[in-house]
């Protein structure tokens, strides 16, 4: 896995989570029950492979990041991240809010009686964007097709609150 190819899979995962959550399926149906798992899910790996194309970039080996060590860890990734110079205070509630359940895979596998807490949409969105933005800036995966890195996902304030039910 190279720095591009980490953050083009990242760049789709969240890409496929605001498609998600800004489509008109979400606004008609009662609530957003459905929803919530499958987004939260897709955001962890987005996270993931972003934090890892920086790394990437800075020098640990794909099958470093493969291991144990990072793995699914978004607090170890992050942590790793910082230490090599990437900016973490816009994107670090995204790390606390999604750490733990994508490390134990409870996105995809939900436990009953477990609390899941949520971020407004548009909070979650422009720190995924920041994220995006960073990490783009110092690997350059749009400079090399001679491109700016750019805001990508401006979530409306009126449909940035959780239905949940």
């Amino acid at each position: 896995m190279t720095p591009f190819e980490a953050f083009s899979t990242a760049r789709g995962y969240s890409q496929s989570a605001f498609a998600l959550m800004i489509g008109d399926a979400r606004r008609t149906l009662p609530n957003d029950t459905t929803f919530f798992l499958s987004f939260h899910m897709l955001a962890g790996f987005a996270v993931e492979l972003y934090l890892k194309a920086y790394l990437l970039h800075s020098g640990v080996s794909a099958e470093d990041l493969r291991k144990k060590k990072y793995g699914h860890d978004l607090d170890a990734l992050a942590a790793e991240a910082k230490a090599r110079g990437v900016p973490t205070q816009s994107y670090q509630p995204l790390i606390t809010l999604l750490a733990t359940k994508h490390k134990s895979f409870e996105y995809r596998y939900m436990k009953t009686g477990e609390n899941y807490p949520a971020m407004r949409l548009d909070s979650f969105f422009q720190r995924l964007n920041d994220l995006d933005v960073t990490v783009d800036t110092v690997i350059g995966a749009r400079a090399s097709k001679g491109l700016q890195p750019a805001n990508g996902w401006v979530f409306p304030s009126a449909h940035a609150d959780w239905r949940l039910k």
